[in-house]
């Protein structure tokens, strides 16, 4: 676990964002060094005409490179299932092309593994490992932390990740503590207030550590028993 929490770091985030930022750069040079010596081979004139004489999905795929390497700088993890999908297709169009570009230069080959390498890497740690430890149950349970200043909110199964910040009639705040190896988008998730209150909730924002879950279908009594409950918590504190 400890590579995803490395992979979720901002700075990680950040790093390869500025590798598919320059890819499309070094692309090109690497195919302005390995033509023929031609005059000039070195100016922006020439490298323009290299860019143009690549075919319509290479210069796509330079294009989402670029793009997408911006979004990276900003440093959110949800990046990494669209650089995947980037990266297959990157490997799937090298493949449609290996015999040419091998021709020209062995380097592209080198390239070639280099991006399999990545993305069985990426996905090894983020998708295939992450599925591996989804909880069964995806029950979210506040318990009383033993100093009673906290609340640690866990999923059965996974243990404490996040600290309880508010809860409120339309909907509850918790602050994660640590990365959780699976994602909370478009879930359904049960929060059990106490033994008799069970409410099902979405997660409605999420930023850096902070998640906003919303109340989904709550009913009267369900709202009267949160209130009760609200209640309790201002005449205990």
């Amino acid at each position: 676990m400890s590579v995803i929490r490395l992979l979720e770091r901002k700075g990680v985030i950040r790093l390869f964002g500025a590798g598919l930022l320059l890819s499309p750069f070094v692309n090109i040079l690497v195919k302005m060094y390995v033509v023929p010596v031609v005059a000039n081979r070195w100016s922006f004139a020439f490298a323009w005409k290299v860019f143009e004489a690549n075919s319509l999905p290479n210069k796509t795929l330079f294009i989402l490179s670029f793009v997408m390497g911006a979004l990276m700088m900003r440093g959110s993890s949800t990046a990494w299932k669209f650089v995947l999908t980037l990266m297959g297709c990157q490997i799937i169009n090298q493949v449609m092309n290996f015999g040419p570009n091998f021709r020209a230069s062995p380097v592209f080959a080198v390239f070639f593994l280099i991006n399999v390498t990545i993305f069985l890497f990426i996905a090894d740690q983020l998708v295939w490992k992450v599925k591996a430890t989804k909880p069964k149950n995806k029950r979210l349970i506040t318990k009383p932390y033993k100093s009673e200043k906290q609340v640690l909110v866990h999923f059965e199964g996974f243990g404490p990740w996040a600290k309880l910040t508010s809860v409120s009639t339309r909907g509850i705040h918790i602050r994660g503590t640590q990365v959780l190896p699976f994602e909370l988008n478009h879930r359904d998730i049960e929060v059990k207030i106490n033994k008799d209150l069970v409410l099902r909730t979405r997660l409605i924002r999420a930023l850096d550590e902070d998640y906003f879950f919303e109340y989904v279908d709550v009913t009267s009594a369900e709202l009267d028993r949160l209130n009760q409950w609200l209640r309790s918590q201002v005449q205990a504190a």
